[in-house]
């Protein structure tokens, strides 16, 4: 059994920690700003959502010692990474729509049945995901059904990206006069990233599960490939990476985001010096 003495363990938490720290900041700006509509509705939701699946991974190096702990975190993981995957579905859903209609779409009316058509059936699978695994260690139906729900998440992201940026392609090419302030464009370029950096970071966590499972570290002592070395460290470094991702997304489309970051470490670190 491993504490956090691993090396692969130490990545992965350290990069969880990191995407913890980044997401509260994220959290921060959103109340900072205080300009709350449907589209900063949805991010604020997947902050959560992914703050919750990073916190969850200080919980793996005591899931071998305890099987309650296990299946806490796997339940935790499961939903809260079902949760987020299918917000990024609705974000490219709404963008795609906007452009398809050339209007925006009602997001605050639509979140009311959203909500719960996401929530319920994530928490239904996630827990029977961890009580399959719990009660029957051979059982990998709920497993497969989480990664295939995953997987078709990251499908549908691909799909509406492309559809997405071929439109606004042909319609500027179109209107080679159009003006850059287009709020429509606006709009499309603001929260068209969520779902692409969703895609990159899953990638690689889909490769290296279908091929070598969901470990986090490979026996000392043993014959260990290269390959699986190098897919292992993508694997730990990318699986918390997306409270990172999505932080710097939103520092470069948010109005205000990065001024009201600079303004409140200018204030910290003023209120620091005059303490010294």
């Amino acid at each position: 059994m491993y504490g956090t003495s691993h090396p692969s363990l130490i990545v992965l938490l350290t990069c969880a920690s990191l995407s913890v720290a980044c997401t509260l900041i994220t959290l921060y700006i959103i109340k900072a700003i205080n300009r709350w509509n449907g589209y900063i509705q949805l991010i604020f939701n997947l902050a959560m959502a992914q703050l919750i699946y990073d916190a969850s991974m200080v919980l793996i190096p005591f899931r071998h010692h305890y099987s309650l702990i296990e299946s806490i975190y796997i339940a935790i993981r499961c939903i809260s990474g079902l949760v987020a995957t299918s917000i990024t579905n609705i974000l490219a859903s709404v963008v795609a729509y906007a452009v398809w209609k050339r209007s925006t779409y009602d997001i605050n009316k639509a979140l009311r049945y959203a909500n719960p058509i996401i929530c319920i059936p994530s928490t239904l699978v996630g827990s029977m995901v961890a009580i399959s695994l719990a009660v029957d260690q051979g059982s990998t139906f709920w497993s497969y059904t989480y990664g295939a729900l995953r997987v078709v998440s990251i499908l549908i992201n691909i799909s509406l990206y492309i559809v997405l940026t071929c439109t606004l392609y042909l319609r500027n090419r179109n209107s080679p006069n159009k003006s850059r302030n287009d709020p429509l464009e606006v709009l499309v370029n603001r929260f068209k990233y969520y779902p692409l950096v969703q895609v990159i970071s899953r990638a690689a966590v889909v490769i290296h599960e279908v091929k070598y499972g969901f470990e986090y570290y490979y026996e000392d002592g043993g014959s260990v490939s290269l390959q699986k070395k190098i897919s292992l460290y993508c694997y730990v470094t990318t699986l918390p990476s997306l409270g990172i991702l999505y932080f710097l997304v939103f520092l470069s489309v948010s109005p205000g985001a990065f001024s009201t970051l600079k303004h409140s470490v200018s204030r910290l670190f003023l209120r620091v010096c005059c303490c010294s």
